[in-house]
């Protein structure tokens, strides 16, 4: 028997999960992915697979494992079998979907299997071990990517028109096609067209993934659905749709004839009148409350720092370079440990996928920095407390996080996210950072780059805490303002001001600045001690007065403050 490293992965991923117009196009890409390469796995033993732990919720395109052959027959065969195996998988479950949601089967659409059958590019190979692990697995690594470089692909040439979700291939299905089920007629747009694949990972799961909208709304909804008052005010509006309530419908300006044509509800426009008015009963109850219907929502991706040289043993201390693949059983263990306890509260959003080095989520505004924190926290506590002994220095991670308005276009707002996490990853060789930016419905974009830590505080600390008390109205936002009118042209031309010109001058307007009565020093103390903190923690100026801009910006769309100003 000879022992073999043998590792396999599959392609595309990051355009196939991003290519979305819906966010469960975004989950279920995502799944079908895991699933696809769980597939593979399962033709291992679980002793076999060194990376990453198959049960993981959420599998990376990749795996790892350490098998024993005869010869290299075997293991071409055994390659062989697996690489079979998924390409039947995915093609069975098109097959499935096609014929569950539409009436006819896959077979009498020529076009639609080639379409699925040259899609999945796959990609294995082994190396016979010898006594150096650390040696072999960079080995193997490098045969990986001559196989990538010099395997060819089907190229497939289609004339027509091309699918709304990824704009490569040629449109199968169409919202206005007969060929359709009822069932499925809402869950394609109007005038949407998509191709085979798009299809088969939009009908993947056969469950509802939230919308941006429900996401920016899921606060306030679930507060008002916790009072029995708002339960039944809520009720009334929602059974004014029927079977046809959608969360956009909580928008005001989505109430009119013009919206109704275009979403298929030319059937409600004559109750408009009383639409409306049970609208105003819910608006007015929610502002009863201090609860307003957020427009913005949150992208959050992150993703491991040097995950690659951290798998391969480069950042191991010398005297552990031997432990690799102890180490590599280990670091899975770890990973798999941080997703099984990475969850979201209720109202803060939905996953779309944790891999454990790797996560994408969309999140409500009002719980966006908490979570981040626990994010945070529990990535550190949970993995480097398993893995610290192996290292030189702790693992860590940079985030994109996008602020969005629920009608940008998604696949906009993920391009921008994946953009953002590069950013933060740019920000020094250590990275361990996060990058925000907001992009407002006017097509304007803010953005700010920061290390996660300045002392030992942790800096989204002070995002928080001004947030909130820039939302409570405890405390005017002029003094952002006005800092940046006197500052203008030191933030655009990059000129140099001393640090204590800054602060005195911060430290002035914040005085100034109109704060509630009660408890005034010590709100104007705690502005004071946060807004500093985030001055020195920022790579300059433009950073730092962008960052406040994003602060001042989410104030505007949270729970819990007056209802004053806000829009």
């Amino acid at each position: 028997m000879n022992s073999y490293l043998f590792v396999f992965t599959i392609s595309p991923v990051q355009s196939f999960i991003a290519q979305a117009r819906k966010t469960k196009d975004l989950f279920t890409g995502s799944q079908l992915i895991s699933d696809l390469i769980r597939n593979a796995m399962n033709h291992f033993n679980d002793n076999e697979i060194i990376f990453p732990f198959k049960s993981n919720k959420h599998l990376p395109n990749r795996f790892l494992a350490l098998i024993n052959k005869e010869n290299d027959e075997e293991v071409q065969k055994l390659g062989e079998i697996v690489e079979n195996s998924v390409r039947n998988y995915f093609k069975e479950k098109a097959n499935e979907i096609f014929i569950k949601y539409l009436k006819l089967d896959l077979i009498s659409n020529k076009i639609f299997i080639k379409q699925i059958e040259s899609f999945l590019e796959i990609y294995w190979t082994a190396i016979n071990l010898n006594s150096d692990y650390y040696e072999d697995y960079e080995n193997v690594e490098k045969q990986l990517s001559s196989i990538k470089n010099y395997r060819p692909f089907i190229q497939l040439e289609e004339r027509g028109r091309k699918c709304s979700i990824c704009g490569q291939r040629n449109v199968i299905i169409k919202n206005d096609d007969n060929k359709i089920s009822d069932q499925i007629k809402g869950l394609i747009n109007p005038g949407e067209g998509l191709c085979a694949i798009c299809f088969t990972k939009r009908f993947y799961i056969d469950k509802s993934y939230p919308s941006t909208a429900e996401i920016a709304l899921s606060d306030t909804i679930n507060k008002i659905e916790n009072n029995d008052e708002g339960k039944n005010i809520l009720n009334k509006f929602q059974q004014c749709f029927g079977s046809l309530f959608d969360a956009q419908l909580y928008y005001e300006e989505n109430l009119n004839k013009k919206y109704f044509e275009k979403q298929g509800f030319s059937s409600l426009i004559k109750s408009i009148d009383e639409i409306i008015k049970c609208h105003r009963e819910l608006k007015k109850y929610a502002t009863s409350k201090n609860l307003t219907f957020p427009s913005y929502y949150s992208l959050v991706m992150f993703d491991a720092d040097s995950m690659g040289d951290i798998v391969a043993g480069k950042k191991l201390k010398e005297n552990y370079k031997h432990e690799l693949k102890e180490f590599q059983k280990t670091l899975a263990k770890s990973l798999n440990d941080f997703i099984n306890q990475t969850k979201l509260h209720e109202s803060a959003g939905s996953i779309v996928y944790s891999g454990g080095d790797d996560f994408m989520a969309f999140m409500n505004l009002n719980y966006l920095f908490t979570e981040l924190k626990t994010l945070h926290k529990n990535f550190d506590n949970i993995i480097n407390s398993q893995v610290n002994n192996f290292l030189k220095d702790k693992i860590t991670f940079s985030a994109g996080i996008v602020i969005a308005h629920y009608k940008t276009p998604l696949n906009v707002v993920i391009d921008e996210c994946r953009k953002l996490e590069k950013d933060a990853k740019n920000i020094s060789s250590e990275k361990n950072a996060f990058a925000i930016s907001v992009m407002k419905h006017s097509g304007e974009i803010i953005k700010t780059i920061y290390n996660w830590h300045r002392d030992n505080i942790f800096v989204l600390d002070h995002f928080n805490l001004l947030s909130k008390i820039l939302n409570s109205n405890e405390i005017s936002n002029s003094f952002i303002k006005n800092f940046q009118i006197e500052f203008s042209e030191a933030i655009h031309k990059k000129e140099k001001v001393h640090d204590k010109m800054i602060l005195t001058e911060l430290e002035r307007l914040i005085k100034n600045s109109k704060a509630a009565k009660e408890k005034k020093d010590e709100i104007i103390q705690k502005v004071i001690d946060n807004v500093f903190g985030l001055y020195y923690s920022s790579t300059s100026l433009k950073n730092f007065v962008s960052a406040l801009n994003i602060i001042d910006f989410i104030a505007k769309y949270l729970n819990g403050g007056s209802n004053e100003n806000k829009n």
